[in-house]
């Protein structure tokens, strides 16, 4: 997770050997007030921690929010819980 404002909510799965970019996947959209109301950097959401489970092709997301998501890994498919 790069954690930086472009790549906000997003994961990424790196080949370790190759250095290589195997695919990346948006978790959660966060939506911005515009900055002459709100400081963007206040607005953000990044993701805080990410673990293992609840089976084994899956990683349990929650965000600073604490909003949880579910991801798949095979499938990347994403459900909030």
């Amino acid at each position: 997770m790069p954690n930086d404002i472009s790549s906000e909510g997003i994961v990424e799965a790196w080949d370790i050997a190759t250095g290589r970019l195997l695919w990346k996947r948006r978790i959660y959209i966060s939506l911005k007030v515009p900055s002459l109301l709100l400081e963007t950097d206040v607005q953000l959401n990044f993701i805080q921690s990410m673990t293992s489970g609840p089976t084994g092709n899956d990683l349990t997301i929650v965000n600073e929010k604490g909003r949880k998501y579910i991801l798949n890994v095979v499938s990347r498919t994403v459900k909030k819980v």
